[in-house]
């Protein structure tokens, strides 16, 4: 059950605060495409009705869902921010929609997404501060946790989709390991670096619903010291507050035994991140090869640019930049053999003024395109907006991610780098 629903008398009762945040502040938030009140209401009056041992047997009874409008829901339309997708309904659940539903979550509508999850923005804002980006292209899966709308959203990220906006809206923002979670049933942007994430302001939550959405068992909590990475480079080009904020970060871990240090990127990654630029571009031309012609003036400027682009990209660059990104993905691994997980900013700044971008990714591209697992915890800084850090584990260990995740939380909590608000789901300290 989630956290809110523990504190109070029943799921109807927990719904109804959600349902109350979403009415108080979506007017200025724009975080849904679609709602389903009456679904929802439908849905809780049943889980209450239950003998406690049925109840008891739904590990996620009661906790409120939104999903990303790339990702099919039975009952809800599938537009992607799109024109041309307007009024299409896929009739059927995602597997990983249909998991969590399993688990007993009510799913509480459709969140906005940039147009087929690139970089046109969507009508989304920031709850923390209404001015500037909440970043995309989960925008609103990240606005709607933290304005207190939701328990926990679904996003996806092929560059840096779920843990850019989870940073700049001050919430929890997970990406397994490539393909952990199922991408059927989920509109492609790059087939190779698409992955299906999931945000929250709790992460044992966001742990609870990915072992359920993985079919696992869920992490168990870190005992033993942790040894983080430092990067020497690329990760270091971060605006003053967020390198202050993770030289913090450091100290804290220091005083509480873990160990950090330094690690060395492989001469190879530099050609990789370059080689990003040619995969994505083909991968999203690709996957709007049937839409596109005829189409062209339907689209949003940025992505029939990146459209185009890819159009031109020829296939022998398009291999010998798959080469790079092999090679470098195999140097990085065995640069991460030495540590439990990297720790880096998680954006270089906080989330830029203004609607008409949605911000900058480039210190989780490289995560996307190695299709590592990662978490961006978010932290309190001088400000009023909140600086964020990034998890990197090894493939496969995204359970070590996760205990980490929670490990650090932990840590932080009760000390200047906390911010509550974000782990009581209200998006106002």
């Amino acid at each position: 059950m989630s956290a809110s629903a523990t504190v109070q008398d029943s799921v109807t009762a927990a719904l109804d605060t959600r349902l109350t945040a979403i009415e108080a502040s979506e007017d200025s938030v724009h975080a849904w495409v679609q709602l389903d009140v009456v679904g929802a209401k439908r849905e809780a009056e049943r889980l209450d009705a239950l003998a406690p041992a049925e109840r008891d047997a739904l590990p996620l009874a009661g906790v409120t869902l939104g999903v990303k409008d790339i990702i099919h829901v039975d009952g809800f339309r599938t537009e992607a921010g799109s024109r041309i997708l307007q009024g299409f309904e896929p009739h059927q659940d995602a597997p990983v929609v249909a998991s969590l539903r399993a688990a007993g979550v009510i799913v509480l509508g459709k969140t906005v997404t940039t147009e087929f999850a690139s970089a046109d923005p969507g009508a989304t804002r920031n709850p923390l501060d209404l001015d500037r980006t909440p970043g995309g292209s989960s925008s609103g899966s990240a606005a709607a946790v933290a304005a207190g709308h939701t328990d926990l959203a679904l996003g996806t990220q092929t560059a840096g989709s779920v843990l850019r906006p989870a940073a700049y809206c001050g919430v929890y923002g997970f990406k397994p390991t490539y393909d952990t979670l199922s991408r059927e049933g989920v509109l492609p942007l790059g087939w190779s670096m698409d992955h299906v994430g999931i945000l929250g302001s709790d992460p044992a939550l966001i742990a609870a619903a990915f072992a359920v959405a993985a079919g696992r068992p869920q992490a168990e909590a870190w005992t033993a010291p942790v040894r983080f990475g430092i990067a020497d480079r690329h990760f270091t080009d971060a605006q003053p507050g967020m390198l202050a904020a993770l030289a913090r970060v450091i100290d804290l871990v220091g005083e509480h035994g873990w160990d950090s240090r330094a690690l060395t990127l492989p001469t190879s990654f530099e050609a990789a991140v370059a080689a990003g630029t040619l995969i994505l571009p083909v991968e999203i031309a690709t996957a709007h090869a049937e839409r596109y012609p005829g189409a062209e003036d339907q689209y949003g400027p940025r992505l029939r640019t990146l459209i185009e682009i890819g159009r031109r990209i020829s296939a022998p660059d398009y291999l010998r930049a798959q080469r790079a990104r092999a090679v470098a993905a195999a140097d990085f691994a065995r640069m991460l053999a030495d540590v439990d997980v990297l720790l880096t900013p998680t954006v270089p700044d906080v989330a830029p003024l203004g609607l008409a971008s949605t911000g900058d990714p480039r210190f989780l591209t490289p995560i996307s395109l190695f299709g590592l697992p990662s978490l961006t915890v978010p932290l309190a800084m001088a400000g009023p907006l909140p600086a964020a850090v990034q998890i990197v584990g090894r493939a496969g260990e995204d359970d070590t991610v996760l205990a980490i995740g929670q490990a650090l939380a932990e840590t932080i909590r009760g000390t200047d780098l906390h911010r509550a608000a974000r782990e009581d789901g209200n998006a106002h300290d």
